[in-house]
C-alpha cells in the first residue's frame, strides 16, 4: 500500500499505480498520527526540533526592507519537557491543537488562510507555476509599492501601541496608488503575500496560546521549505505574545504523520 494525506487527483493516483503497482490509501486521523510521530521522534532522535535566531520584527514584517537569508538553526531537545504543547498544522488551512499527551489532544482553533491559499494567491496574482520558486523569490522581493506602512497611515511611529513607522500597516494597502504596473515585479507581490500569511498564521496561534496558557508550539504540515518564512512566523508569534511563546520547527515535519502511521502498523503486526 501507498499511504498519503491531503489531496490526490485521479490522474496522480493512476500514475502511482502504473509506476509502482501500488494502490493509494488516504490517511485519515492524520493529526493522531502526527502526534504519535512527534512523540516517537522526540524520544528517539536527538535534535528533532530547532528554532531560529531572534530577529527584530521590523527587519521581517516591514515595508521596503529585504529579508536576510537564514542559514542557522538552533537545535534543541524537548525529551521529558514535550507536553503540553500546541500543534499548528498548516495544510489547506491552519488548525491549532492542544496536545496534553500522546493519547489526549483536542482542536482549539484555526483559520482558512493556509499554505494552499498562499500558493493559490501566488499563482493567480503572480503567474508562478512552481510553488518552491514562488516562495524562494518572495524572500528577495520588495514590497514598498505593495504594502502601506505605519508611517504612510499615521505620519510616523504609532507610539501608543508600539508600532514603528516602517511596519506594515495595511497589506496591499499601497497597491491602489500604483500608476505604472510595470514597476512591480511578481516577487514583490509574492513577498507581501508570505508576510501576510506568516502574520495570519502567527496571530491565530498566539491567540490559542493565550487562551490555553501554553507557551510551547510545534509547527507542522507547512509544505514550504523556506527558513525565512519560518523566521517570519517565529518572530511574529514572539511579537504577538510578548515573547511568551517558544516556537519550534523540525527537519522531520514532512514525515510526522507517516512515522506515526508506520509505528501503528508495526505494533499492530
Amino acid at each position: 500500500k501507498c499511504f498519503y494525506c491531503g489531496d490526490l487527483t485521479q490522474k496522480k493516483d493512476q500514475l502511482i499505480y502504473d509506476l509502482f503497482r501500488s494502490k493509494c490509501t488516504k490517511l485519515f486521523n492524520i493529526n493522531e498520527y502526527t502526534i504519535k510521530g512527534i512523540d516517537f521522534l522526540n524520544n528517539n532522535i536527538e535534535n528533532t526540533f530547532y528554532n531560529l535566531p531572534k530577529k527584530p520584527v521590523s527587519s521581517l514584517i516591514s515595508v521596503g526592507q529585504g529579508i536576510e537569508k537564514v542559514t542557522e538553526k538552533n537545535y534543541l531537545n524537548l525529551k521529558n519537557n514535550l507536553y503540553p504543547y500546541l500543534l499548528t498544522v498548516g495544510e489547506e488551512g491552519v488548525t491549532v491543537y492542544r496536545v496534553d499527551s500522546i493519547d489526549s489532544f483536542k482542536k482549539i482553533g484555526g483559520n482558512s488562510f493556509g499554505p494552499t491559499t498562499l500558493w493559490s494567491l501566488m499563482a493567480i496574482s503572480c503567474g508562478y507555476e512552481d510553488p518552491d520558486l514562488a516562495i524562494s523569490e518572495a524572500a528577495k522581493g520588495n514590497n514598498k509599492l505593495i504594502d502601506l506602512s505605519v508611517k504612510d497611515i499615521y505620519g510616523g511611529n504609532y507610539d501608543n501601541i508600539s508600532l514603528s513607522s516602517d511596519l506594515i500597516g495595511s497589506s496591499f494597502g499601497n497597491f491602489k496608488n500604483v500608476i505604472d504596473m510595470n514597476k512591480i515585479e511578481k516577487k514583490d507581490i509574492a513577498k507581501s503575500l508570505i508576510i501576510l500569511y506568516g502574520a495570519t498564521y502567527s496571530h491565530v496561534t498566539a491567540m490559542a496560546s493565550s487562551k490555553e496558557k501554553i507557551n510551547k508550539i510545534i509547527s507542522s504540515g507547512n509544505p514550504f521549505d523556506l527558513l525565512e518564512l519560518f523566521q517570519i512566523i517565529q518572530t511574529s508569534i514572539d511579537r504577538y505574545s510578548n515573547n511568551y511563546i517558544g516556537t519550534v520547527f523540525s527537519d522531520y515535519l514532512d514525515y510526522f504523520e507517516l512515522i506515526g502511521k508506520a509505528i501503528e502498523l508495526i505494533y499492530n503486526n
